[in-house]
């Protein structure tokens, strides 16, 4: 069992017309192209992302990108064209409990991860129901 989980966030506009996406690896190098893949193919088809075209013109396809930093130059080309998409990537410590997981630890973690991401970009931060129904702000992991 790994002693890390790598945590890839991705956020795909400066509104709230979609959630956050989070992916989750083992791999923190499978995590970047999993993220990869999946903001390419994103902004692929989606006409919300027209500005980006020239970024997918310019850039090697998916298929080119043959070593990591073929992953990396492509993310890193994608964060000097736009703003949005926003990706970052976190570590979460999974040690612990009955089934080797700290759950706790694991989502305390990816809720700083999620807030830290959330007072980068400026944005409020979400408020979510509490157990006993209580409005409290914080990410939403539940969703």
């Amino acid at each position: 069992m790994p002693e890390h989980l790598s945590i890839g966030v991705i956020v795909w506009f400066d509104w709230d017309r979609d959630d956050p996406t989070v992916i989750a690896e083992q791999d923190p190098t499978t995590l970047a192209r999993a993220m990869a893949l999946l903001i390419h193919q994103r902004i692929s088809n989606d006409r919300a992302y027209g500005s980006l075209a020239g970024l997918l013109t310019a850039q090697p396809p998916p298929q080119d990108w043959l070593e990591p930093q073929d992953v990396d130059d492509w993310l890193e080309a994608l964060r000097e064209a736009a703003p949005f998409p926003a990706f970052s990537f976190h570590e979460v410590p999974v040690a612990g409990g009955a089934d080797g997981t700290d759950r706790a630890s694991a989502v305390r973690m990816l809720a700083l991860a999620l807030e830290h991401r959330d007072r980068e970009l400026g944005a409020p931060a979400p408020v979510h129901r509490g157990e006993a129904g209580g409005d409290r702000p914080g990410p939403d992991l539940m969703r």
